[in-house]
């Protein structure tokens, strides 16, 4: 949902403020979704302090807490900088700044969460077989650098195209081509790295018994469903604000604008389905933090672990951008 920078600043806000239903609509699913994101917020650290092995589950497990915050950070942005563009007490430089600052947070609170996902969580999840938990890590860990590389460049670029932009009133043309390139790219790669952390969580649920009970009979596919449903909206978002803008807009703008907040929701949706699904996942008396050191300390002195009868998992296959995202 694209905006300008309007370039007005006055001491008071504008009696024509959020007469704009498309405003109202923007504002309003932040809003809720802020609330939704606290709430994840406070159900994660509960499932922290409560469990056995602290110090375990934090260095397994930060990565959902950045993702979180970050999403909160871009929400509480995007609701601050529609709120002051509406009130016209933004000049058009500060507008900019918010849009960077919103897109940094909310393109890494995706990648943090794809990141929890392909790593800590594969792991965990195959973690009956050693040799094959150490290549789903390193498959996994490679591609989620490779991940973290194209984020890097989308931003990086983004940032220098506003920037050029906000001093020259235009920006390079060739500079926006590799950039839309590169989103093309990450927002692709995101999709397949999702359908990679699919596979693996599909052998452990046939492989593994213990899998099948539980949270995890249900957590597992609801995870699957809404991490594949998270990346595959963005892609389309991505295509769609990019590649079939213009087809969208000769059905006309307020069919444009409601697809475009229809997305968003969807999209903020998925992001908090495949966020809740993960933390239980990664929460369940199946995978809890203190399930090897409970284990080892049971064991008698010269006692070699084997490899679980029940936790043999078979060989994995290895593996917004819409505004106010």
């Amino acid at each position: 949902m694209a905006l300008r920078g309007s370039g007005y600043e006055s001491g008071s806000c504008s009696s024509n403020a959020f007469r704009s239903k498309e405003m109202q609509i923007l504002v309003a699913f932040h809003a809720l979704f802020f609330l939704v994101f606290l709430a994840l917020f406070a159900f994660a650290a509960v499932k922290f302090f409560r469990s056995q092995q602290k110090g375990i589950a934090l260095r397994r497990w930060f990565l959902f807490a950045f993702s979180i915050v970050f999403r909160i950070i871009a929400s509480i942005l995007v609701i601050v900088q529609v709120s002051i563009h509406e009130c016209q007490l933004i000049s058009e430089s500060t507008y900019y700044q918010f849009d960077i600052a919103r897109q940094w947070f909310s393109l890494l609170a995706y990648l943090t969460l794809v990141a929890v996902i392909m790593i800590p969580l594969c792991r965990r999840l195959v973690q009956g077989n050693r040799k094959i938990a150490k290549m789903v890590t390193l498959a996994n860990s490679a591609y989620v650098g490779l991940l973290a590389i194209l984020v890097v460049c989308v931003l990086g670029t983004y940032t220098s195209i506003i920037y050029d932009y906000m001093r020259l009133g235009f920006h390079d043309g060739v500079l926006d081509h590799h950039h839309i390139k590169t989103e093309t790219a990450y927002a692709v790669l995101a999709l397949i790295g999702m359908l990679i952390a699919s596979a693996n969580m599909l052998f452990a649920i046939l492989r593994g018994r213990h899998m099948r009970k539980g949270v995890l009979r249900v957590a597992i596919p609801l995870l699957i469903v809404s991490a594949l449903g998270m990346t595959s909206l963005y892609l389309a978002n991505h295509i769609i604000f990019t590649y079939l803008q213009r087809e969208y807009l000769q059905r006309g703008l307020d069919a444009f604008n409601r697809s475009l907040e229809a997305q968003l929701f969807l999209q903020l949706f998925f992001y908090a389905a495949t966020f809740l699904s993960a933390l239980l996942v990664a929460s369940s008396p199946q995978l809890k933090d203190n399930d090897d050191a409970r284990f080892n300390s049971r064991q008698p002195a010269g006692y070699t672990p084997g490899p679980h009868p029940y936790r043999q998992c078979g060989q994995p296959q290895l593996k917004e951008q819409a505004q106010y995202q």
